[in-house]
């Protein structure tokens, strides 16, 4: 086919894909057809459209094709995404399918206007043996990454992102600017969420499980340039098998965004290295600025990033004149990303906030710490015991290949910088000088000698930056880097894979052969340990992040209990239940939203032993009581057992009327007030519900809320809209409670705190409750247009005589008593004081 019927070819096929995409969007009720042809307008369809027009950048490899595509791809498509949010109004499907059709288009529009005819050539694949090794990890990490990605119910944090996706959808245009870093982390599961119309946990995870995958194939790519395609292969394995990449992929957050994005980064720093493609290094401004945009984290990648393309230029020293224009534009590119984002979210007022939590409780008050020994302890208890060993002995022979470079001295320092090293982990003590560190001494020499020896190979050099940097600033300059260490992983997979090939190597040289293998015996020994490794994280990984919640809690409990448990012998224990990330999380909670939908369960209720995120979610949204004696509890059970707070409910009038199951045990127990426990409660298996929950959780549901039983429009001020409110009874006896919910709309900031009261009086006062409008939210920290819904309770004097009593709401300010005037929707005044309703005293 000729380069004119090519490109005429592919002039039609993005458009087209495009306009299909968007009729099933917009035609289709088909959930899966819509999922589909969402991933297509977040993973492929921007990727094809910009990277046809700029000839893929010069490569021609088919897997730097795949993982380009799509990283691309979701780069553009999150770019996309943040200026649908920042659209005036509510985000929704509209502005969504707008915004990814315009930058698909807009690539398209590029390729036409710069018709440029590309050079001339044959994809290229991994050999037989190479691909058939990628396929194998690939299988093996889309086992640990994609079986059972759904079966655990949001965890916390989960919950915190996928809220601001509906808070934006409800109209809080400044929800980007909520968390501690950026949206595009809830912009790519919430524009799914809106294009295919109704989500679960499996559609919010999947961005991250496909970028995950991805990383491992960028993996391959960047290690195939650096040392060959057998150190991709291997540098692909351990990245599949790493333990952070496995929890992050199956987990709404953004590890697994930046990860990818820092290795296309790095790889197009190499190949501007090689090849001297000046638009990569806009490119890699695009990565990093999106990069930066997800994550403050990606301020760690800029100086190896630098440091590769400054090395560049300077061995390049003749040529730079030809080069730097691309290389202000990709900074150009970056700083434009980064600012579009953060200047907006440094003026928005919860950026004070955030200062607050990074200084309190990630960077603290110590100058330098020592946090090596907890990073190794989060290692082993993500990836198991045997992995970080197995990367620190690996990298370590390239690292002492590289300084027995520098002759006799060099392999004096790596003796003594690895015993320096050693020590600074299992007897930190000498390293302490008060509240300061200086632990952080061997880790400096060594990473400023590889860095800054003329003897050291540039791709040395390029990953023990890449490493270094993240490692310093998280290990020694913060108080808790928590898991942040991840995004250092890639570089010290290759930096182990490059020293596991050069030991396999050296060991061709061992004497005697098995046959028929025709491996030396130390290529048998070493091959033996490295499968017994994998066995090991294997198995350890699918108990912890792929098995059940049942499966878990009896394997645990072994480890804890049992003395000669195996899982004590294998990896010294297991972490309890719940503590790390993606640790499959199931209390049987749909089943609860299901029965609220449905009117089984009806009024306020309260949650033991479970965040109340959790139940809030799966309720759709419906805040948790206000009172300490709600007409619900759900009690969660745990490993340990039934909680001891249960005899207390069944001693103030609480009876279980229904169990909720998980993989055929229970876990959640429903108790309601004033009814007697049953003796065959009602039994709810959560798989039974799982598809009839899921179904009803559409952006719309999520985003309305619980409409008020009595609609009004009432303002208090200018600050606070009245939209409604329920009743549970108006037919009430002296000494009995008034239960009001009041629904309320923020209009205008406010500086003050105010205060709610409902009364029920005439010539006197019979009962009063005063609050905050919505209890627990104070008006001071409110935001326009957010929506709440205030519980009150107002217990009448038991000398109540019969009769009509009205029911009056006002808003005050508690520190002079002056109340809010109340005017109507037309802006007729009502006064000070509103009565919503009248109740009747028998």
């Amino acid at each position: 086919m000729s380069w004119h019927m090519s490109q005429l070819r592919w002039r039609f096929v993005v458009p087209g894909g495009l306009l299909l995409a968007n009729v099933v969007v917009l035609a289709t009720e088909i959930s899966w057809l819509r999922l589909v042809a969402g991933l297509a307008l977040l993973f492929i369809l921007p990727g094809l459209a910009w990277l046809q027009a700029l000839n893929w950048f010069g490569t021609w490899q088919g897997v730097e094709r795949i993982v380009l595509g799509a990283g691309f791809s979701v780069a553009i498509a999150s770019i996309a995404l943040l200026g649908a949010v920042y659209w005036p109004g509510p985000w929704a499907l509209s502005p969504t399918l707008i915004a990814l059709d315009v930058a698909t288009l807009m690539g398209v529009a590029f390729g036409l206007l710069n018709p440029a005819r590309p050079e001339s050539g044959k994809l290229v694949w991994p050999s037989l043996r190479i691909s058939v090794a990628l396929l194998v990890i690939l299988c093996v990490a889309g086992f640990l990454r994609w079986y059972a990605i759904g079966y655990g119910e949001f965890h916390e944090d989960e919950l915190e992102n996928v809220r601001l996706a509906v808070r934006a959808m409800g109209g809080e245009e400044y929800a980007p600017f909520l968390d501690s870093k950026g949206p595009v982390h809830w912009l790519l599961p919430g524009s799914l969420w809106l294009l295919r119309g109704w989500g679960d946990e499996a559609i919010a995870r999947t961005p991250f499980a496909i970028c995950s995958m991805l990383s491992l194939l960028a993996v391959y790519a960047l290690g195939r340039r650096m040392d060959g395609p057998t150190v991709g292969v291997i540098g692909a394995g351990f990245a599949a098998i790493n333990g952070f990449f496995v929890a992050y992929a199956r987990y709404v957050e953004n590890p697994s965004l930046i990860i990818l994005w820092g290795i296309l980064a790095a790889w197009c720093a190499y190949r501007f290295y090689q090849e001297r493609i000046a638009s990569l290094q806009i490119l890699g401004g695009l990565f990093l600025g999106i990069g930066l945009v997800a994550h403050p984290d990606v301020l760690l990648f800029l100086p190896p990033f630098g440091f590769m393309l400054a090395l560049t230029y300077w061995r390049g020293r003749g040529q730079w004149q030809g080069y730097w224009k691309s290389l202000l534009a990709g900074l150009l590119l970056f700083v434009s990303l980064t600012l579009v984002f953060y200047v907006p979210y440094v003026r928005d007022p919860n950026f004070e906030l955030t200062q607050e939590y990074f200084a309190a409780e990630r960077i603290g008050t110590q100058v330098l710490y020592n946090r090596v020994a907890s990073m190794l302890e989060q290692d082993r208890l993500y990836s198991t015991r045997y992995y970080a060993p197995l990367l620190i002995i690996f990298s370590g022979i390239v690292i002492v290949r590289e300084l027995r470079r520098l002759g006799r001295a060099g392999l004096l320092l790596s003796l003594l910088v690895a015993a320096a090293i050693v020590s600074t982990v299992l007897v930190p003590g000498p390293w302490e000088w008060g509240a300061v560190s200086l632990a952080f001494l061997p880790y400096v020499i060594l990473f400023a000698v590889l860095s800054f020896s003329p003897l050291t190979s540039f791709e040395v050099k390029s990953l023990v930056l890449w490493f270094g940097i993240p490692f310093l600033a998280l290990q020694f300059l913060a108080k808790d880097a928590a898991d942040h260490i991840q995004i250092a992983y890639p570089a010290w997979s290759l930096l182990a894979a490059m020293g596991l090939q050069l030991f396999w190597n050296r060991l061709a040289g061992t004497s005697g052969r098995i046959q028929p293998l025709g491996l030396g015996w130390g290529r048998i020994v070493i091959l033996g340990v490295l499968v017994c490794a994998l066995g090991l994280t294997l198995y350890y990984q699918h108990l912890q992040f792929v098995g059940t919640v049942t499966n878990y809690w009896r394997a645990e409990a072994d480890a804890k209990y049992n003395p000669d448990s195996i899982y004590r012998l294998l990896y010294g224990g297991l972490p309890r239940p719940r503590k790390l990330f993606s640790n499959p999380r199931l209390g049987g909670w749909k089943v609860v939203g299901y029965l609220y939908d449905n009117g089984q369960l009806k009024g306020d209720f309260r949650s033991i032993n479970e965040s109340f995120a959790v139940p809030i979610w799966y309720t759709h949204q419906t805040p948790r009581s206000c009172f300490s004696d709600p007409q619900n509890y759900f009690v969660r059970i745990d490993a340990r057992g039934v909680p001891e707070e249960v005899d207390q409910l069944l001693a103030t009038g609480y009876g279980l009327t229904r169990i909720v199951r998980v993989d055929h045990q229970p876990k959640l127990y429903l108790f309601e007030k004033g009814v007697s426990s049953s003796d065959e409660p009602e039994i709810y298996d959560v798989g039974d519900y799982r598809r009839l929950y899921d179904r009803s959780a559409t952006p719309e549901r999520y985003v309305q809320g619980k409409s008020p039983e009595h609609p009004l429009r009432v303002m208090f001020g200018d600050k606070l809209l009245l939209t409604g409110y329920d009743i549970d009874s108006t037919r009430l006896a002296p000494g009995e409670t008034l239960a009001l919910t009041l629904h309320w709309q923020v209009m205008a900031p406010m500086d003050i705190r105010y205060r709610a009261f409902v009364h029920i009086e005439t010539d006197r006062m019979w009962g009063q409750h005063d609050d905050d409008p919505v209890c627990r939210v104070r008006t001071d920290e409110w935001r326009p247009p957010q929506t709440g819904a205030g519980q009150f309770r107002v217990t009448l004097d038991p000398a109540t005589p019969p009769g009509t009593y009205p029911v009056t709401v006002g808003v005050y300010n508690p520190e002079n008593w002056e109340r809010l005037e109340i005017a109507d929707e037309g802006g007729q005044p009502l006064g000070n004081v509103l009565e919503v309703t009248t109740i009747s005293v028998e």
